[in-house]
């Protein structure tokens, strides 16, 4: 009965991981990453409810990132807690951090390949691709 179970729940894991990878092979952009990331990230009303008080996380292999008030007029602030193995992070304009991706699954032959995934991370929780991407970058100054 012990055995089976344990089974039961490794072959769970094993679906799990295979469905999560599986998403990640059908990923052929940055765009797609991006949608991707939003897509996992989880956000609530910090209580009391006022401008300023909603709040994001997000945790995709071994980066964790918050984007704290994220409905201010202006944007909020984002904190970078961990950044995961393949990932370096830089800043872009006032309002943005990119995060480079890369892991050999996330150089998109479409968009610079060598270079890896780029992705913006704009303090109002928005995420977007990088890659020619010239109004986003315009909207990291404001």
């Amino acid at each position: 009965m012990k055995d089976s179970f344990l089974s039961a729940s490794l072959l769970l894991i094993l679906f799990g991981s295979d469905a999560l990878g599986a998403e990640i092979q059908n990923l052929k952009s940055e765009q797609q990453l991006a949608e991707h990331l939003q897509s996992l990230t989880k956000c609530e009303m910090i209580p009391p409810p006022t401008e300023d008080s909603l709040y994001c996380r997000l945790e995709f292999r071994g980066l964790k990132l918050q984007f704290a008030g994220v409905n201010a007029p202006g944007g909020g602030t984002i904190y970078v807690e961990a950044l995961g193995e393949n990932q370096m992070l830089y800043p872009k304009g006032r309002r943005c951090i990119v995060v480079r991706f890369m892991d050999k699954d996330l150089r998109f032959a479409a968009d610079a390949p060598s270079l890896g995934a780029h992705i913006i991370f704009r303090d109002n929780g928005t995420i977007l691709p990088n890659y020619k991407n010239e109004k986003a970058w315009r909207d990291c100054e404001k």
